[in-house]
């Protein structure tokens, strides 16, 4: 398998700096945090810590993901809610849980399963 250029110890030091240095995680690490909450193993991430010159880069595939994916397009606009939560009159301030929407139905629009406020609107129909 060809190499890439400048594939070496010697390179990777110039260009990161020495990892055996005590003090280059302080130099040259730094947290990036996204504004969108991130989980590993079921536990919240408390941002991600990068290379300083990735940094930037990391920061704007952020931004597009939660500008530009049709996901978080969906779950910021409180007027597409489905069921009970979509004629809710306090679905601009709570919005349910998407998380156990998803879970219960397959369905991250659908209504809350574990709200118990009825709607002065809703009106089921069976």
């Amino acid at each position: 398998m060809p190499k890439w250029p400048h594939d070496d110890t010697a390179s990777k030091r110039a260009f990161y700096g020495d990892f055996r240095n005590k003090e280059w995680a302080a130099l040259n690490l730094i947290r990036v945090y996204p504004p969108f909450k991130m989980y590993y193993d079921k536990k919240p991430v408390n941002g991600v810590l990068v290379h300083k010159k990735c940094a930037a880069a990391f920061q704007a595939a952020f931004a597009e993901i939660w500008e530009k994916a049709d996901v978080f397009q969906a779950l910021r606009d409180d007027d597409a809610l489905k069921g009970k939560c979509g004629c809710c009159e306090f679905r601009h301030v709570c919005m349910g849980c998407r998380a156990r929407a998803y879970a219960a139905t397959g369905d991250f629009m659908a209504s809350e399963p574990f709200c118990v406020y009825q709607p002065k609107a809703y009106v089921e129909v069976k």
